[in-house]
């Protein structure tokens, strides 16, 4: 079984960072003629894109949590989890704001409860209560 890997890349959304992967391995494409099987190699390896982003104060902020769901034909499938809300500039003129879910528990979220970790589904904006 292969450890986890973490990595980064610059881009300017998660889904231009999953097209800087695929530029990266077009050489790959080229010679082998294979890009299906690329999308699904970089489809299956990663699990969850953390995007952070220059504010316009200088600071970092992740902006982004995208669950990257798989394929659906030659598509690579990436769903929000969170995303960042931006409520203002406070009095030092830093960007102020939060992680807001979008409602939508991630796919592998059986994989972090059978590592031990349990997330309540309010994390995720998820009412228990729903009938759906």
């Amino acid at each position: 079984m292969s450890k986890p890997l973490l990595t980064s890349i610059a881009s300017v959304r998660p889904e231009k960072a999953i097209r800087w992967m695929l530029v990266w391995t077009l050489g790959l494409v080229f010679v082998i003629g294979l890009n299906w099987w690329v999308f699904d190699q970089i489809a299956s390896a990663i699990d969850l894109i953390i995007f952070v982003e220059r504010m316009r104060d200088g600071s970092r902020k992740v902006t982004y949590v995208t669950e990257v769901q798989g394929m659906e034909g030659d598509t690579i499938v990436l769903q929000d989890i969170f995303v960042f809300e931006q409520l203002g500039i406070d009095e030092n003129g830093r960007v102020v704001g939060r992680q807001k879910p979008v409602g939508i528990r991630p796919k592998f979220i059986e994989r972090i409860e059978n590592a031990g970790i349990h997330l309540p589904p309010e994390i995720f904006g998820v009412d228990r209560l729903r009938p759906w």
